[in-house]
């Protein structure tokens, strides 16, 4: 039909639509015909077809009492493993595997942290400077937590604050702070307050120079 089609001088696209109509089959079937656009695609489409409805014949042609249905389960990837031996054993962990039943007991559990040392996050969405500046933050106070703890006078007084209030003193995240009015100090022991001095210093100009950006 498709030699027929091809000798009579019509259209491409009339000849390719003329020879699928003339396909004596299910539209189902006859749909991996279409969509070809020279002649050469159409052949190589009905290629195709005659391997697929082959296939389709030989599985109708079987009894329904002899038919089984099968699932094949994929292949477990395990090419990035380099070993073979290491290969072959994940493999056998993998295929061995079976999954442990859960029960619920009930019982509900709290974590409980071993100190009050807070978790200091970056903001999202910040800039690369402004990250750093976070984290150069975190550092000092850091640092001031561990020189006041190093002072003999400051631990005296982190020691009378944790049992009773002490001349305006108080302790946020272990740290010494001093309320003065309305302000909260943190409270800069003799070694560290040169550094302080500098690092407050260096953050205002940081600071200023962000804002001056923002404008």
């Amino acid at each position: 039909m498709l030699d027929i089609a091809a000798q009579a001088h019509l259209d491409k696209a009339m000849v390719i639509d003329y020879t699928i109509d003339g396909v004596q089959d299910e539209e189902v079937y006859k749909a991996v015909l279409y969509g070809a656009k020279t002649i050469r695609e159409l052949k190589e489409k009905f290629g195709l077809y005659e391997k697929m409805r082959a296939n389709t014949k030989i599985k109708e042609s079987v009894p329904e009492g002899f038919s089984i249905n099968t699932t094949d389960e994929p292949e477990i990837d395990l090419s990035h493993i380099e070993s073979p031996s290491h290969r072959k054993v994940v493999k056998e962990i993998i295929e061995t595997y079976k999954s442990d039943k859960v029960k619920d007991t009930g019982i509900k559990l709290s974590i409980v942290l071993k100190d009050d040392v807070p978790i200091y996050r970056r903001p999202r969405g910040s800039s690369l400077k402004e990250k750093e500046e976070v984290d150069e933050h975190n550092s000092v106070l850091q640092s001031l937590k561990k020189a006041q703890n190093a002072d003999p006078s400051l631990t005296r007084i982190k020691d009378l604050v944790g049992k009773e209030s002490y001349k305006d003193f108080y302790l946020e995240n272990s740290v010494l702070r001093k309320q003065i009015k309305c302000e909260s100090l943190i409270v800069v022991p003799n070694s560290m307050q040169s550094i302080i001095v500098l690092y407050v210093a260096y953050t205002n100009k940081v600071t200023s120079e962000l804002r001056k950006r923002k404008r």
